[in-house]
């Protein structure tokens, strides 16, 4: 056979298809002459083994060989008289005839991918696998034609060379088909690829983005470790100030137990002496009142004696000289005496019954002095009685005495094995003491740092400040005026915007407008926020007035919107103010700061100043004015009443006596409307006895009266004088903003008291803070959007840079 024809015969399938075509060939449509072409190389040419229908593994390299045996007998099988079933290049050695399978697939996928990473050289083959195989599955692949191949065909005998060339022809026209459809799909892989490579690209740029985040957690971590360390050296220092009390608390201790151990051994001794004292006191006069009792029985018994023999023989010698004197008379009265001598005797009988029944009385208290003198016996005898118990007693005492004793032997060998310790003690605390005043003058500095940090904060946060809060409604109001559509846009963030939706309008041509009116400031509370989150950021600048700075806070809004609530409620700005200074007061104590307080309370009541700590009576009466000085950039108010605070109690009896003091009034807006303006003045002194620095500040804290409209408050008379005077300061008030926004030359503070008296304050020589209040109701929408347009003027108002006000004195050495 010639060149010619042998190059028009078919080529082998492993030359003529790409690998990547064997890979991605589907099974064909008619399910009994269906194949798969097993891959048997992969792109970049590594050797691979593909189990075989029958289950051998066929070698790429004997697959090789095979094909070109088998190209061999293809040609020469035109004039060959080999058997045809054994020298025909059959299309199942390159088609499977089983279905196309889900292990197939995988099989086909894996290298797929494999090939696809080769030549991309990309590190993370599995995932581009992965979305390639998503992209084109091998069951999802361009559906080819189902085409006949050479084994299909009805097989010719070996001598018709001709008909055998012509089917040669028609299998190399099927192959060059699907050559051209397997280059089509390799076109698709390769769009499929590059599709692949953009997705890896934006995986790339993901990758930086979390690198980037990646390195800022590292940072915040190493920001947290650096607190934590802190944190850890602060509580180190408590430990340490912890075991100083401890040690102190040890000492003290043992000087009681020694002063406990002294004081007992001191008490069994005196004990122990008054004891004996008494009892041979007891026993002494226990003897002596025997020996009295019994002398005294004798002596009474032998005086008893006596008498009566003395009175008897005293009765005797009467008798007879009363006989003779009767022998030597006369005869003849014998018997007139025998009868005085009967009378006389008969008497004396009588007189001899009473001596016997008198001796016979004797006798029985003699006997009654010998029963006593029986008890006596019987209570000697108990008291010698209680006298042995107290011996035992006494013995119980001394057997304790002598363990006390042996107690106080070990503690004293306690005592001297501490004293060494004690020294060593008194070594670390002298260390301990030297560290201690290292950290207190870092403390100190630590201080003047923070003052220092803490007014460049407020600077940068702006000497005038406006904050935003809309009160809760009440529960009536509700139902009876309805509720005004307020967002807060940015509430879950900042929580610095507000949003008031106005009332829906039809215009001529029909459409419906719903006007809404955003606004911002340094902070905005929704009616849920309570008093101590609107104190949260208020309470800085009460700080800046304890580092001596003048600071003027004043609530403004329409009258009902919840002025007075949150400026003197018991949970209010002013009350929690009192408590932070005091609070701070306290702990700057250890630093070496000693404070005094001074407050006035005053209103500017139709233009004129009440003192609302005098007396009632002397309003309107008594004139006040206010003196500025220039120098000091201070403000004065003459006459009024300064009540020192050295107690919280003395502020809250001064807030209670101002409150009442206070003119307020029931309106149609208002049941209970304040009438006046309110100022708070509390000027704080401190010294430093240390560094001898004296720090001069100055707290406003102010009430603003109301603004309201005549048409919905309805006032007459003295309630609409008073309107008029409030409005017209509010008026003043707006002037001088709108004055300073536009950097005007002359600035009307002077067109009412209430400007006059906040001139230094709104000025510049001060911190200032705006508090806007505003009511929820619909009914006061207007008041409520003129009401933040003009809490927008001041917050673009710009003012100067407060100056702090301290001193150095002179500290002697301590």
């Amino acid at each position: 056979m010639d060149e010619k024809t042998q190059s028009r015969l078919p080529q082998p399938l492993s030359k003529t298809v790409s690998p990547m075509t064997r890979m991605k060939i589907n099974p064909l449509a008619d399910s009994t002459s269906s194949a798969n072409i097993i891959p048997q190389k992969s792109i970049s040419g590594t050797k691979r083994t593909a189990d075989r229908s029958d289950g051998s593994v066929l070698d790429p390299i004997k697959r090789k060989n095979t094909t070109i045996s088998e190209r061999k007998t293809l040609v020469e099988r035109a004039g060959a008289s080999r058997k045809p079933s054994t020298s025909v290049y059959k299309s199942s050695t390159l088609l499977q005839s089983k279905p196309a399978s889900s292990s197939y697939q995988k099989i086909c996928q894996s290298g797929l991918s494999r090939s696809l990473n080769e030549n991309s050289h990309l590190s993370s083959s599995s995932i581009l696998g992965r979305s390639l195989s998503n992209e084109i599955p091998c069951s999802q692949s361009v559906q080819r034609p189902n085409i006949k191949v050479l084994g299909d065909r009805p097989k010719r005998p070996a001598w018709d060379t001709r008909g055998r060339l012509e089917d040669m022809e028609i299998a190399y026209s099927e192959l060059k088909e699907q050559i051209s459809i397997g280059n089509t799909e390799k076109d698709a892989i390769y769009t499929a690829l590059e599709s692949e490579r953009h997705k890896l690209n934006e995986l790339e740029l993901v990758k930086a983005s979390l690198m980037t985040e990646l390195e800022t957690v590292r940072s915040s971590l190493l920001t947290r470790k650096i607190e934590t360390d802190e944190q850890i050296n602060k509580l180190k220092s408590e430990i340490i100030e912890l075991e100083r009390k401890l040690d102190d608390e040890r000492r003290n201790f043992r000087n009681e137990i020694d002063d406990l151990t002294r004081k007992h051994r001191d008490d069994i001794e005196s004990l122990e002496r008054k004891h004996r004292d008494e009892s041979e006191s007891l026993e002494k006069a226990y003897k002596d009142q025997i020996n009295e009792i019994k002398k005294a029985g004798k002596q009474e018994l032998e005086s008893l004696m006596s008498n009566h023999k003395n009175e008897i023989e005293t009765m005797e010698k009467k008798h007879k000289i009363m006989v003779e004197e009767a022998c030597s008379a006369s005869v003849v009265a014998l018997q007139k005496f025998k009868t005085e001598t009967a009378l006389e005797k008969q008497k004396i009988d009588l007189e001899f019954d009473a001596k016997e029944r008198e001796l016979k009385m004797m006798k029985a208290s003699l006997d009654d002095a010998m029963s006593n003198l029986e008890r006596e016996k019987v209570l000697n005898a108990s008291l010698r009685n209680a006298v042995n118990e107290k011996c035992v007693s006494n013995l119980t005492l001394e057997s304790s005495v002598s363990v006390f004793r042996s107690e106080i032997e070990k503690l004293e060998a306690q005592v001297a094995s501490q004293k060494a310790c004690i020294i060593e003690l008194s070594d670390s605390a002298k260390n301990a003491q030297e560290e201690k005043e290292i950290c207190h003058r870092k403390l100190r500095e630590e201080e003047t740092l923070r003052r220092k940090l803490h007014n460049q904060i407020q600077e940068l946060k702006g000497n005038i400040r406006v904050l935003c809060r809309v009160r809760p409604f009440l529960e009536h109001e509700k139902f009876e005026n309805g509720l005004a559509d307020i967002k807060y846009p940015d509430e879950s963030k900042e929580g610095k915007e507000i949003e008031i939706i106005g009332q829906t309008t039809e215009s001529s041509l029909g459409s419906v407008h719903t006007k809404s009116y955003p606004f911002t400031f340094d902070k905005v509370f929704s009616p849920k926020c309570s008093n101590n989150e609107v104190f949260d950021e208020i309470s800085q600048l009460v700080q800046s007035a304890l580092d001596g700075y003048n600071v003027c806070i004043f609530a403004y809004g329409q009258t009902g919107s919840g002025k007075t609530y949150t400026m003197c409620a018991e949970d209010g700005m002013i009350p929690r103010a009192v408590h932070q200074i005091y609070e701070t007061i306290n702990a700057l104590t250890e630093k070496g700061w000693c404070y005094s307080m001074e407050g006035q309370f005053l209103e500017i009541y139709n233009e004129h100043i009440n003192d609302l700590l005098g007396h009632p009576d002397e309003f309107d009466k008594k004139k006040h004015e206010i003196r500025h000085d220039p120098k000091e950039c201070k403000t004065i108010v003459t006459d009024l009443t300064t009540v020192v605070l050295d107690t919280p109690t003395k502020v809250f009896t001064l807030l209670k006596k101002a409150s009442n003091n206070r003119s307020v009034a029931a309106t149609e807006a208002n049941e209970r409307s304040s009438r006046s303006h309110s100022v708070f003045i509390l000027t704080l002194h401190g010294t430093n006895t240390i560094t001898g620095e004296i720090s001069e500040g100055t707290l406003n804290l102010i009430d603003l009266a109301g603004s309201e409209r005549l048409s919905h408050s309805q006032s007459v008379g003295d309630r609409l004088k008073e309107t008029q005077a409030i409005n017209k300061s509010l008026s003043c008030l707006g002037d001088v903003i709108h004055s300073l926004g536009n950097s005007k030359g002359h600035i009307p503070y002077r067109n009412s008291k209430l400007t006059y008296l906040l001139q230094y304050s709104l000025g510049g020589n001060s911190k200032t803070l705006m508090l806007v209040t505003l009511s929820p109701l619909v009914q006061h929408l207007s008041e409520s959007l003129c009401s933040l347009r003009f809490a927008t003027k001041v917050n673009h108002t710009v003012i100067g840079t407060a100056k702090k006000t301290i001193k150095i004195q002179n500290v002697v050495p301590s």
